[in-house]
């Protein structure tokens, strides 16, 4: 891999020679020679197995009983270099699916950077879609026939079948779902689309839900194609922006007139609004704490509660704090989808890692 430092390097070589290995580790029809240093300083998985019975035999062998074995190579990459190449999600089939997969793992083997990464690569594939599908549906002459040429849906929808059957991926069905709600159900109008997501029963129902509430929002205009946004003016097919970084963001009844936004001036005043909500003002001193974490600051000070009424408090007060962390998690999720290039990408990164953490937390 190209760009890599020289410790890196180091422990790349390592892996792709298996030089001074001392454990065979097995999954499937599939082994390699690695390090137990290595695996065991860089994923908790393998430090807590390694350390058990479950080592056999001279050299030592160590099974790991998992069916996804192209995911589990994903896994061992990313401990031994920290990344993986863009090209490696997609060997294997669609971007939708190898993500699903790397997701999954990466939360079997206790690697929350992974996890975020997998997390945020899907969120740019569901993206490109969206953006895909609203392209398409301006483009087509007819609205019956807009995407059997430019989307990849037998990708989209194998991602569809991945998340609706693995319960262990239950969240990341909002990005599915949302390919079609941000692009205002516009792909809906199309027959081939709309005879795949049948095939999806729940799928199908879940879509049909979302639309009735885009409906009774009055920000459901299946045949409109706007032409300006109603803020700056612009639209997204004729923006300098980067290729495939624009797109409508809301489309909605203003006065009895429709109207539309971008997603460029969506997002700056979203975003500026949520992250007041979730970190506050900035000040001289920087930014404050976050709700929660200054909420637990002050717990902190206040010390141990003395009332007799122990154990019901501790459990009512652990419900608020749970349903606070929950509110957090979804405003920290909502922020990511609509944020697009109003994020740093560092931030971003950051932001997805703190949101599987919360997630991995709940579930704990």
């Amino acid at each position: 891999m190209a760009g890599l430092s020289p410790n890196v390097k180091h422990d790349e070589s390592l892996l792709r020679t298996g030089d001074e290995s001392d454990v065979l580790v097995r999954c499937g029809d599939q082994s390699w020679q690695l390090h137990k240093v290595i695996l065991s300083s860089r994923c908790l998985y393998f430090k807590t197995g390694l350390k058990t019975s479950w080592l056999l035999g001279d050299p030592l062998y160590y099974y790991i009983d998992e069916r996804d074995v192209q995911a589990v190579w994903w896994i061992i990459i990313w401990i031994y270099v920290g990344c993986l190449p863009s090209e490696l999600l997609a060997e294997d089939g669609s971007q939708f699916t190898s993500c699903l997969r790397l997701i999954r793992c990466s939360r079997t083997f206790l690697l929350p950077d992974l996890a975020a990464h997998a997390e945020h690569k899907l969120h740019e594939a569901s993206q490109k879609m969206m953006i895909d599908a609203q392209t398409a549906f301006y483009e087509a002459e007819d609205s019956d026939e807009q995407f059997a040429v430019s989307l990849e849906l037998t990708n989209f929808f194998e991602g569809v079948k991945k998340v609706y059957e693995d319960a262990d991926l239950e969240s990341e069905k909002q990005y599915f779902l949302g390919v079609v709600q941000h692009a205002h159900f516009w792909p809906l109008l199309d027959r081939t689309f709309e005879e795949k997501a049948r095939e999806h029963t729940i799928f199908w129902t879940d879509l049909m839900s979302l639309q009735q509430q885009a409906i009774a929002d009055g920000a459901y205009w299946p045949y409109w194609k706007p032409e300006e946004c109603c803020n700056c003016q612009g639209s997204p097919w004729t923006s300098q922006d980067p290729p495939r970084s624009t797109h409508w963001a809301t489309l909605k009844l203003v006065k009895g007139k429709c109207q539309a936004t971008c997603n460029r001036c969506a997002s700056e005043e979203e975003v500026r609004k949520v992250w007041s909500e979730l970190w506050g003002e900035e000040d001289e001193e920087g930014r404050k704490l976050p709700p929660v974490a200054e909420e637990e600051a002050d717990k902190e000070e206040e010390g141990p509660s003395s009332s007799s009424g122990g154990d019901a408090e501790d459990d009512g007060l652990m419900s608020a704090r749970k349903e606070v962390e929950e509110k957090e998690r979804k405003k920290l999720e909502w922020l990511l989808k609509v944020g697009g290039t109003a994020i740093p990408s560092e931030t971003r990164m950051a932001l997805w890692k703190k949101v599987d953490e919360m997630r991995q937390a709940a579930q704990g």
